[in-house]
């Protein structure tokens, strides 16, 4: 090598000698690495090999697995610019053509008294801070050997070069320029097998994400992943789900790195989820909202006759105004980019512009949907939006939100921001408007996009193409993706160090094992030959390679224009256009309707039919949950014998549970994390009562947890509790106050002393609770010293006891699982000591009983029965019910069809459900239904008994005006007779609907001032119950008047106002309530101004004739009941009609008492247009 003046070290780079003990080769590369090793442990250096070495050095470094080395000029000046540029990092040099050969060891020196920060490795991404000429310069890069790419950047990097360094998976950037960033939430489009698969399995907070949705959804959403159907997951009953909860995912990975954005915002749906990641609402509301949303629009998506649709055109604005003004109901739903939008309207005025546009030789495609969406038409879910959307729990923003369709900020009122949401599904999006918004005002250069392709990012880059885009996913590369995604936000700086450094500690090493790639090699598969592309095949790979930002290299003719090129529909006749100017010929647009690869583009430009036929679609296999059945209440004596397990008794009495009551919690003994966790498992089912919770400190990680369920969650002052003496416990009374109830958990089962219970226990406690973790049955049988000592100073101080074990099998029990059963005990449990075990191992060889027992007295319509080990699960019950004119003689009177055969009332199949909940959930209280959908009512035949059988969910809390509610998914289907009456083995669905079962009643707002009108003819009134065959037990309305073009106001007669107002009957008083108002809206369905409808259909049990056609009740949207303290008759009625067309009718109502306290609401009570093909009765 070549002396020079230049110094061998610089206050940038220090340069030591490794002494060499031998001149082997593979001796002295050994040396140097243990060299760099000691000053640098963890580091791999990088290996610089002097011009003129012989290729055994080179051989050797490769096997010493330090990859291929640099080659570098033998002079000292040219090295010393490379070490200029190690920014934190260390090489070896290499030289193998001197005689000894020597190796040098080169290393960075901390700058301006700072240290050069160390890498940060986490999920296979490199996170590192480099000084550099006075500034700091941010790395982030998903290659393990990013610093042997540095050197080649130069003193200053330029643009081009940090592209190219880019091109690696190492991105740089300054500090200095560091922007403003918005998250984009991408909405219903391009969905693909398998997505947020790889995320789940590589990603903690990701896997934890979706675990938390999973734990509220009352079916697999999990099992999405699975699907290898596109069809289903393409389906807006699902796609909308499996989107929130992919990109839910993808959000909390960015949370959980300290992504701050400076705004937020979202494409259509995506706003819905972008609410969900500002702080507005819960992810638990957001998936009820979510998934009921996606529900409503599946409904209206198979009710839809195709009369409207939509159209994608690829032009200048000026072009669409003239189609408007030619065509005015034509309508843009989005204007997505300066030369792309979707217009919706009448499907025949589609059509005609269509014609008109291609004429023109103006790229315009009809879109394969049913709905209009973003269209005046979707106005009618907007007013059931907004009611159950108030209902919920919201707050303000956390962040700027922006809306799509003023393209202004949300605002901070709940009551503005449901009018927001509302306003979505019938405005226009005006994506354009809203990024030259957010780059003009909110001075955002930078965008995140949240979703399973970079679809936003095209439309953004086409508003502003000076935009930086980062897209979270790409099909079939999500893994990739998302590490790409991390690493550019920590270069750009929005991901702040000291967030990564504790996310790093968190887990322990503070980086990954081994590479951090989190994939092992593998043999590539041979690939096979590549279908030929005909004589265009160069231009259409060119144009697609500019389309999708790839390089032509990489695409291949069976690519997917859709999935793997995350090309749209609506992008897509910008290429055709472009494809027709470079070839000279025009393209067949039906024959385009087809095409779905590169390699099928390809023909159809050359005016061949796609090649191949469609793959053979696989069954797809869903994993699904892990089934497991339901812990079981066994008495502890009889376990060695192994007994039966015991029923609960709805209507026993139990210590209680009461609003505001004051609990306290109290460990005996250390508490590990699984034990702290079943704990406020437990406890957690109390909070929605509003208790007041005085937890030990070691809990203080679940207060915010316990509060947002509605609890007063208090932390206690002093440590250790279980070691009380009489004066520490006379300490905590004078803190915390006397409470109502006493919860130990017993980690230590030898206890023989419990040193201030006593204290406690005499304090006017009303019940003291223990809970104790077993593993075997003889300790389950068994009372432990713990338990013998709790239960003698229970009964000196005169105080109830229960003694709970929790019998440990291995499996975990189900969201809330734990809290229900200490709910039913507290509430309903009369035994003292009670074990609970599922039967598979307490009892596995007895037969199985219901889980709840009988109380006709209480419950007359429903009963549990004893199901299968394999259908029994937790949070879930089923029954049957029976509907007999026998045993109910006022059934009648109720209908006569036909032949004067009455049907089902439908308020009966609700009270049913009702009864259901109430029996499976005797805690709480029902609060009202939403959701609901009826079927065609059954028919109650002379001497036939119509089985029934009915299923209750237990689903999530939810906070509903006010008071939390459970969210419960019912159902009951009624078995088919045959005309002679003969029982058949199949069911026909009666009703199903979401139990709202709640804590408390919260506040139940009025839908309108409380109004009275003038008395109508009573004369109407028996008419109408004359047509409809009701008897006198069905006569529920005495008085009816029209108010308005729209209302008309009702009153209950004395008998059924005395029914309704009764505290006693509950429920069965609430649905008296709802039969009555649905009857105010058939009487006014006949009598309000309608326009007419054509044609006769055949008569069904429950249709209803009218001037404007024949009727059918089959909805309700949102039916909410108060409990009033004191209430008085006659209760008022008022109904209002909130939507008619000539498929649905549907009225808002509201009943009060006679000084005006509103006792129940009903949102979109619906009736449905009886279609002609139906001609024959459901028996």
């Amino acid at each position: 090598m070549q002396e020079t003046r230049v110094p061998l070290s610089s206050p940038s780079f220090a340069t030591d000698a490794v002494p060499l003990d031998a001149v082997a080769v593979d001796a002295v590369v050994a040396a140097g690495l243990a060299a760099a090793r000691r000053l640098m442990p963890g580091c791999r250096p990088l290996v610089w090999l002097c011009e003129g070495s012989p290729d055994v050095w080179r051989e050797a470094v490769a096997r010493a697995g330090l990859g291929v080395p640099l080659s570098v000029p033998r002079d000292w000046a040219a090295v010393a610019g490379r070490a200029e540029r190690l920014s934190g990092g260390c090489a070896l040099l290499l030289d193998g053509g001197s005689t000894p050969p020597r190796c040098w060891l080169l290393h960075a020196r901390a700058q301006d008294g700072g240290a050069v920060t160390e890498e940060i490795c986490l999920d296979g991404v490199r996170y590192a801070d480099l000084p550099h000429e006075g500034d700091v310069w941010h790395l982030g890069s998903t290659d393990p050997l990013w610093r042997q790419h540095l050197p080649l950047l130069g003193r200053m990097p330029s643009p081009e070069a940090l592209q190219a360094l880019a091109e690696r998976g190492v991105w740089l950037a300054p500090s200095s320029a560091t922007s403003r960033l918005a998250v984009m939430c991408c909405g219903q489009g391009s969905v693909w097998p398998g997505m947020g698969r790889e995320l789940y399995d590589a990603f903690p907070a990701a896997r934890a994400a979706m675990e938390r949705i999973a734990a509220v959804a009352d079916w697999d959403v999990l099992s999405l992943m699975d699907e290898s159907d596109v069809e289903k997951i393409g389906l807006t009953r699902w796609q909308q789900p499996y989107l929130f909860l992919l990109e839910y995912a993808q959000w909390s990975v960015f949370a959980s790195l300290g992504l701050q954005p400076a705004l937020m915002c979202g494409h259509s749906l995506g706003e819905l989820m972008a609410l969900c990641f500002a702080g507005v609402y819960a992810p638990e509301v957001a998936w009820y909202i979510l998934d009921t949303r996606a529900t409503h629009m599946a409904e209206l998506e198979a009710r839809a006759t195709r009369d409207t649709g939509m159209m994608a055109v690829h032009a200048g604005a000026d072009v669409i105004e003239e189609a408007r003004r030619t065509w005015p109901s034509l309508y843009v739903s989005n204007y997505n980019t300066p030369q792309q939008f979707i217009v919706s309207g009448p499907r025949d005025m589609l059509l005609e512009a269509r014609k008109s546009l291609r004429k023109r030789r103006i790229p315009a495609i009809m879109l394969n949907v049913t709905l209009a969406f973003h269209h005046p038409s979707m106005r009618v879910l907007r007013d059931l939006s907004l009611r159950r959307l108030n209902a919920l729990e919201m707050q303000a923003p956390r962040v700027p939100l922006l809306s799509c369709i003023t393209t202004g900020f949300y605002p901070r009122e709940q009551r503005e921001i449901c009018e927001y949401i509302a306003d979505l599904d019938e405005n226009s999006v005006r994506w354009v408007e809203s990024v030259q918004q957010m780059r003009s005002r909110d001075g955002i250069t930078h965008f995140l996009e949240l979703g399973p392709q970079d679809t936003m990012c095209g439309l953004t880059l086409d508003c502003d193409p000076q935009a930086v885009c980062i897209p979270a996913a790409r099909k079939g590369r999500e893994l990739e993706s998302m590490r790409q995604a991390c690493a550019r936000l920590y270069a750009l700086g929005h991901l702040p160090r000291s967030v990564l450094c504790g996310v790093a500690a968190a887990r322990g090493s503070g980086g990954d094992a081994g590479d951090g790639s989190g994939m092992t090699a593998s043999l590539a598969p041979a690939t096979a030959a590549a279908p030929d592309l005909g004589p265009h095949g160069k231009v259409v790979l060119e144009l697609l390679a500019e389309a999708s930002g790839r390089p032509v290299a990489s695409l291949r003719p069976d690519m997917d224009l859709r999935y793997d090129l995350a090309l749209r529909s609506s992008r897509f006749p910008l290429i055709i256009q472009q494809a027709e100017e470079r070839l000279g010929q025009k393209v067949d647009f039906d024959a385009l309707m087809q095409v779905a690869t590169v390699g099928d583009l390809a023909r159809v430009l050359a005016g061949l039919p796609p090649a191949g036929t469609a793959a053979p679609r696989t069954e797809s296999v869903s994993a699904g949950k892990r089934s497991c059945g339901p812990l079981l209440r066994y008495a502890p004596e009889h376990l060695l014998e192994e007994a039966a397990a015991l029923p609960s008794d709805p209507c026993g009495l139990g210590p209680g549970i009461r609003s505001g009551q004051t609990l306290l919690l109290l460990p005996v003994g250390n508490l590990d994390e699984a034990d702290a966790a079943r704990v406020l498992d437990a406890v957690a089912g109390l909070a929605p009562f509003a208790p007041r919770l005085i937890l030990p400190p070691a809990f203080a990680g679940a207060v915010a947890t316990l509060q947002q369920l509605g609890a007063d969650a208090q932390l206690m002052e002093d440590a250790a509790p279980a070691a009380l003496d009489a004066v520490a416990a006379r300490r905590l009374l004078a803190a915390a106050g006397t409470p109502d109830g006493i919860f130990l958990v017993a980690t230590r089962a030898d206890m023989t002393e419990l040193p201030g219970l006593e204290a406690l226990l005499s304090s006017s406690v009303r019940y003291v609770c223990l809970l104790r973790h077993v593993l075997s049955r003889g300790d389950a049988a068994d009372d432990a010293p713990v338990e013998r000592c709790l239960a003698a100073q229970a009964a000196q101080c005169g105080v109830p006891c229960r003694l709970l074990r929790l019998w440990d099998d291995g499996s975990a029990p189900a969201p809330r699982e734990l809290g229900d059963l200490l709910s039913r005990e507290l509430a309903c449990g009369e035994r003292e000591r009670l074990c609970w075990a599922r039967a598979a191992t307490a009892s596995p060889a007895s037969s199985p009983v219901p889980f709840v027992a009988d109380r006709p007295e209480r419950f007359p319509l429903v009963f549990c029965r004893a199901g299968s080990r394999e259908e029994d699960r937790a949070a879930a019950l089923r029954g049957q019910c029976h509907f007999s004119r026998f045993a109910d003689p006022a059934l009648s009177g109720h209908g006569a069809f036909g032949t004067g055969i009455p049907w089902l009332p439908l308020s009966r199949a609700l009270q049913a459900l009702l009864e259901a909940g109430s029996l499976f959930l005797p805690w709480l209280a029902p609060i009202g239904l939403s959701d609901v959908r009826f079927a065609v009512p059954p028919l109650l035949p002379p001497g036939v008994t119509r089985e029934a059988a009915f299923e209750v969910r237990a689903g999530q809390w939810l906070r509903h005006d006010g008071a939390m509610a459970r969210v419960c998914p019912a159902s009951l289907a009624v078995q088919d007779i045959s005309a002679n009456g003969r029982r058949g083995k199949q069911q026909s669905p009666v009703v199903r609907a979401v139990l709202l079962m709640g804590a408390g009643s919260g506040t139940l707002p009025p839908l309108w001032p409380v109004e009275t009108t003038a008395q109508g003819d009573a004369a109407l009134l028996a008419e109408f119950y004359r047509r409809r065959g009701y008897g006198t037990d069905w006569q529920l309305l005495d008085s009816f008047t029209v108010a308005d073009d729209a209302t008309c106001d009702a009153r209950m007669s004395e008998a059924a106002s005395a029914l309704a107002l009764s505290g006693e009957t509950g429920y069965t008083g609430r649905v008296v309530m709802f039969e009555a108002l649905a009857q105010a809206a058939a009487v006014a369905l006949g009598l309000l101004p309608a326009g007419q409808r054509q044609g006769d259909t055949a008569s069904l049990p429950g249709d209803m004739e009218s001037p404007c056609g024949v009727w059918r009740l089959g909805a309700v949207g949102f039916l909410r009941f108060a409990a009033p303290a004191a209430a008085r008759g006659p209760v008022m009625l008022r109904v209002r009609r909130c939507w008619m067309d000539e498929r649905l009718v549907r009225y808002d109502a509201q009943a009060v008492d006679a000084d005006g306290v509103v006792l129940a609401t009903v949102n979109h009570l619906q009736f449905d247009a009886v279609l002609t093909s139906q001609t024959a009765a459901t028996v």
